[in-house]
């Protein structure tokens, strides 16, 4: 559950719970020289679509050999999970059912946090960067719901997705911040690179490694 007030949408039905997330991972692995993904694997578009766009690429089956990730039956299904935030809450990966993209699809679902809870085993959890917490500390009240994304007057886009990012340091060099861990035992970092620019595809080559970024509206 969130360590900071979260709100349920008028427009989702479910209702935030516990769940159990049990997994073990080396912290932080060294990945000199190793490759996930050959250039091979995007050598077209509907190559890139194939790897990127899958909402199971993040199962447990689909994780690189190079990694030693172990989930454990205990654990609620993390087959959508790319990891956990500071916040502590799921941090799912960029897709909903369909293979399209959550956020744009989900937003009016989520609370003022970008979070909301899912419908198998009603997880709180965000498809992006929050505007509840920074790389710092968590800025969400803990004695006031957030509000709603669906709310009167409410814009959880912004302009460029800056909603997201709002409280996020743009200081060079910190990348924003720490967001969460990754499953395969990487740093999220924040939402922004050395130069304090939003992150950009160019900013990442097809073999993610050392630590893995999140921005608000785009995801490796």
């Amino acid at each position: 559950m969130p360590n900071v007030c979260w709100e349920t949408n008028t427009g989702n039905p479910n209702v935030a719970n516990y769940v159990t997330v049990d997994f073990k991972v080396d912290w932080n692995p060294d990945m000199t020289n190793i490759v996930n993904y050959p250039a091979s694997s995007f050598a077209s578009s509907s190559d890139v679509d194939t790897v990127l766009c899958d909402i199971g690429r993040t199962n447990d089956s689909n994780m690189p050999s190079t990694t030693t990730y172990k989930e454990f039956s205990a654990s609620t299904s993390l087959m959508t999970w790319g990891g956990v935030s500071r916040g502590n809450i799921g941090l799912y990966n960029a897709l909903a059912l369909g293979n399209v993209d959550a956020v744009i699809l989900e937003a009016e679902t989520m609370d003022l946090c970008m979070s909301h809870a899912s419908p198998n085993d009603n997880a709180q959890h965000a498809h992006s960067i929050s505007p509840c917490m920074t790389g710092s500390a968590l800025t969400g009240s803990t004695t006031t719901k957030p509000g709603a994304c669906n709310d009167s007057g409410a814009d959880c886009f912004g302009t460029n997705f800056d909603f997201m990012r709002t409280g996020w340091s743009t200081s060079d060099g910190t990348y924003g911040g720490n967001y969460g861990l990754a499953k395969d035992g990487h740093v999220i970092y924040g939402p922004f690179n050395a130069d304090g620019e939003v992150w950009s595809c160019d900013d990442v080559d097809t073999t993610p490694h050392r630590h893995h970024r999140r921005t608000a509206a785009w995801h490796p």
